[in-house]
């Protein structure tokens, strides 16, 4: 008999159907909450563990089991059916939305966002909401980093964890960012050509105007690859401040070339970045301190400490009334780096002379490399070696001899010992070279030394 608030009807979906239908389909069936479900099968005696409950989920899900052996009424059977596609529709959109999130957090700092995109079919719009959304979006500087990176590589960039379809369209993406290139590398290319044989045309109409105004006007030879004869003026040369009268040696037209030609006549290339311009107020501050101690750190050290370029340095020198020339330079660099004390700079801020002190570390490892063994011709000596060491490439009538200074066995051969009056070097030609790097070293410090 059914018992309060429970029908016949209820009891015999309950007995036939609970190792068939999983608890969500039932309660629907019902119309009941799942508290009252679980009552329902307690009294009825009818208890599923987790592991019998989840196998009847899978099940359930993988394939519809066969509805017409169950007391249901053609109503429920459809009602089952629409639930069952509902449910499997909302677990393939969950997976799908927990792929995207997966592509996007490992691909954000590798690929653009045209790339991404293209690896989860979606539009570049939706790829940089989902990643605001996750707090993985990258700036405008990255993103432009990526996308010519992504572009100008020999061969599709590959991306861990993506499928077989994912990297079908990761590799038709790149395809076809390389052909857009390519396209348009080629229209720059002639758009630029254009320009070139305008910017000609135009300079020789200037100077035939020039010389039947002026029939006396000196010219000057190019000497770029048109060869020809223009007025020394800035209308026909590029200026440059490094030479006398402050226009370069080449033409206007032959300056241009050399450039798109040396940028492969396609778009620029993007190359390490440059130092910053101080702004107005900073250009007083920075005018003092290359004025003041131009004469005693290298000019490595100023622009690396203060971001600057080769360029900015230069005039900030010029503009400081400072003039080093390069045999100068030279001597600067050898006073830092034999320095016996550390001075004071006054000028600087702390942050800046902490800075200072990691930035002279690096630069005295990087010098200290000059007076250490040469480890390459080492390598290669000791290659040689072993080849000549083969049966069938040994001279017969060499021998071996034993360096004085590294005790390394070598052939008594010329490409291995020097010669000097008839008589082989006891010492090798690695170790001949590093003693004469450290006397050189000791000649310097004896100069150097105690200057700073």
């Amino acid at each position: 008999m059914a018992s309060a608030g429970r029908s016949e009807r209820a009891e015999q979906l309950i007995r036939e159907c609970s190792g068939v239908l999983p608890s969500v389909i039932l309660r629907d069936l019902l119309g009941v909450a799942p508290a009252t479900l679980i009552r329902w099968r307690t009294e009825l005696g009818i208890r599923p563990t987790l592991s019998e409950s989840k196998r009847i989920t899978s099940a359930f899900l993988n394939e519809l089991p066969n509805l017409n052996i169950l007391p249901l009424s053609d109503e429920e059977r459809k009602r089952i059916r629409l639930l069952r596609l509902e449910w499997m529709q909302r677990r393939t959109t969950g997976d799908e939305e927990e792929q995207q999130i997966a592509v996007i957090r490992l691909q954000t700092a590798r690929l653009p966002t045209r790339a991404i995109a293209a690896i989860l079919d979606v539009s570049e719009s939706t790829v940089l909401r989902l990643q605001k959304k996750y707090a993985v979006s990258v700036d405008r500087a990255q993103r432009r980093r990526l996308e010519h990176r992504f572009a100008t590589s020999e061969s599709c960039p590959s991306a861990a964890g993506l499928t077989k379809l994912q990297q079908q369209r990761l590799v038709a993406c790149w395809r076809e960012v390389r052909r857009q290139r390519a396209k348009s590398d080629r229209k720059a290319n002639a758009a630029k050509c254009a320009f070139a044989e305008r910017l000609l045309t135009s300079l020789r109409a200037l100077r035939s105007e020039r010389l039947h105004q002026e029939p006396s006007l000196v010219l000057s030879r190019c000497s770029g690859e048109c060869g020809e004869q223009w007025p020394r003026d800035a209308a026909f040369f590029v200026p440059n401040w490094r030479s006398e009268d402050g226009l370069a040696r080449r033409c206007k037209y032959c300056s241009y070339e050399r450039l798109r030609r040396y940028k492969g006549g396609g778009r620029k290339r993007r190359n390490k970045a440059r130092g910053r311009v101080p702004s107005e107020s900073e250009w007083s501050r920075l005018r003092g301190i290359v004025k003041e101690y131009s004469d005693l750190l290298p000019g490595i050290l100023l622009r690396h400490l203060f971001r600057l370029g080769e360029g900015t340095l230069s005039r900030l020198r010029r503009d400081a009334g400072v003039h080093l020339t390069a045999a100068k330079a030279k001597k600067i660099r050898w006073r830092w780096y034999f320095r016996t004390r550390s001075p004071e700079f006054p000028l600087l801020t702390d942050k800046e002379v902490a800075r200072l002190y990691l930035l002279t570390k690096g630069y005295d490892t990087y010098t200290s490399r000059r007076f250490e063994r040469d480890t390459r011709l080492e390598a290669y000596l000791r290659s040689e070696a072993l080849k000549l060491r083969q049966p069938s490439s040994a001279p017969q009538s060499a021998d071996v001899r034993s360096c004085r200074g590294c005790a390394a066995v070598y052939p008594a051969l010329p490409a291995f010992f020097k010669q000097r009056n008839g008589s082989i070097e006891p010492r090798c030609k690695v170790c001949l070279k590093h003693e004469a790097a450290m006397q050189r070293k000791a000649q310097l410090r004896i100069r150097f030394s105690g200057r700073v």
